[in-house]
């Protein structure tokens, strides 16, 4: 099965309690918990002390190399810890983390436009993503600057903006385009000075009428006949970056390459989003918006909350009572992760929040042995035999599991979805991922 031929799956999107709500706020927390591993990369070194009084926007942490993401302060407050805390990043172990006291001022430190951005160079440009703390809001939460410097070598042909959002429940990039189509349209401008791509293509998934009307209307209005509009079907996982290249483009992505070597960069419009609140209007990454949604949530939506917000003072903003038989998710039902329990901050890399229990989701799974019926490799998006990785997995054959394209899993879920004995195929993938 070619993946060029992949149709991907019809699944229940869940999306109608979010969809069309306007983006609303949720309240600053008298508390933020900020880890500091909040992109793919080396952990941030703090540049603040216990003790020290902070503006809102100021550089509190900053990696060692200048094309990672830079963390900056949600809020005016004092730094009251910097020490261990939970992080969705790392579930099974807390990761050091800057605690930070509220003191509801919002006194700001004043931050340099990019004046005249159009007349940087590539490197420059993406040095002043990273000092703006831009990271992938999409879920992978990569620094920008890093994966748009990393082809030197490469023609960038195709600029890929993705606005599919295929992951059942979560509408934010649907809600975003709707409310901001013309500033992901001078962010794409910013990207594509970045990475001096020739083409630009926006995907949006054809259930996003009202979103695919906004990014025309702001084409049309700039008068913009360079960027193209491209609507996908919609079925699971078409926003999927290797997917999303080859039905925009009729490129395969080989394994283990990088989009940059054939030529494409994709990025989500979330993250354009934000490279043009940045660059345009000096605001650095402190918040993002995030679906809060589930049968357990009274008040569902998309919030535009600031990161560090812990968990628990989302949920009890949007209503939510918690209880033992509720499933909390963060990043969709079908790639996200379960969490323990509410005590984690939001970090960038998370777009949605679910709260829900069995009337929507498997609350509770018993495992039953395989079956080989099947049904997972011919709902495998990237051609891979979930049957034989599993039986590899449990062995700790870590070169068995090379040779059978474990790194090419996009742990997308379906084999998950699908499965009749429940076995929880992608999270063993996942696993198996960190140890080989």
């Amino acid at each position: 099965m070619s993946v060029a031929h992949y149709q991907g799956l019809d699944i229940p999107n869940h999306k109608e309690r979010t969809r069309a709500q306007p983006i609303s706020t949720i309240p600053s927390p008298p508390q933020f918990i900020l880890p500091l591993n909040q992109h793919r990369g080396s952990t941030l070194i703090p540049c603040v002390n216990t003790g020290e009084r902070v503006h809102k926007e100021q550089v509190i942490a900053s990696p060692k190399n200048p094309l990672e993401a830079n963390l900056h302060s949600p809020v005016s407050g004092t730094i009251i810890a910097i020490e261990p805390r939970p992080s969705a990043a790392s579930i099974s172990n807390e990761t050091l983390s800057i605690v930070l006291a509220n003191d509801f001022q919002d006194s700001s430190v004043p931050t340099m436009a990019c004046l005249n951005w159009s007349a940087l160079d590539s490197h420059q440009l993406c040095e002043q993503l990273a000092k703006g703390g831009i990271v992938g809001l999409g879920g992978a939460s990569f620094s920008l600057a890093r994966k748009l410097a990393a082809h030197p070598d490469h023609n960038i042909n195709q600029l890929i903006i993705n606005g599919v959002e295929c992951e059942p429940f979560i509408t934010c990039d649907d809600q975003l385009m709707r409310e901001h189509a013309m500033e992901i349209i001078h962010g794409i401008q910013i990207i594509q000075l970045a990475t001096k791509a020739t083409h630009v293509t926006i995907a949006i998934e054809s259930n996003k009428p009202e979103a695919i009307y906004a990014i025309q209307e702001a084409l049309h209005s700039l008068n913009n006949l360079d960027i193209a509009l491209r609507i996908i079907e919609s079925t699971y996982p078409s926003g999927d970056e290797g997917q999303l290249i080859t039905k925009v483009t009729g490129l395969e992505l080989p394994s283990g390459k990088l989009p940059a070597e054939i030529g494409v960069i994709v990025s989500n419009v979330s993250t354009i989003y934000a490279c043009s609140r940045w660059i345009l209007h000096s605001e650095p990454l402190i918040s993002r918006i995030v679906t809060v949604t589930g049968q357990c949530i009274s008040n569902p939506g998309n919030y535009l909350v600031q990161i560090g917000t812990p968990i628990e003072h989302i949920l009890q903003h949007c209503g939510a009572t918690l209880t033992s038989k509720q499933k909390l998710i963060i990043g969709g039902a079908m790639m996200g992760q379960t969490l323990p329990h509410s005590n984690f901050p939001l970090t960038k890399a998370i777009n949605c929040i679910i709260l829900s229990d069995d009337r929507e989701l498997k609350t509770e799974t018993v495992e039953q042995p395989c079956i080989r019926c099947g049904e997972c490799a011919q709902a495998c998006p990237a051609q891979l035999l979930p049957q034989l990785l599993l039986t590899y997995s449990k062995q700790g054959n870590s070169d068995a599991l090379t040779e059978l394209g474990l790194y090419d899993c996009i742990e997308c879920g379906n084999c998950d979805y699908l499965c009749p004995s429940n076995i929880q195929l992608a999270t063993r993938f996942r696993a198996a991922k960190r140890k080989t």
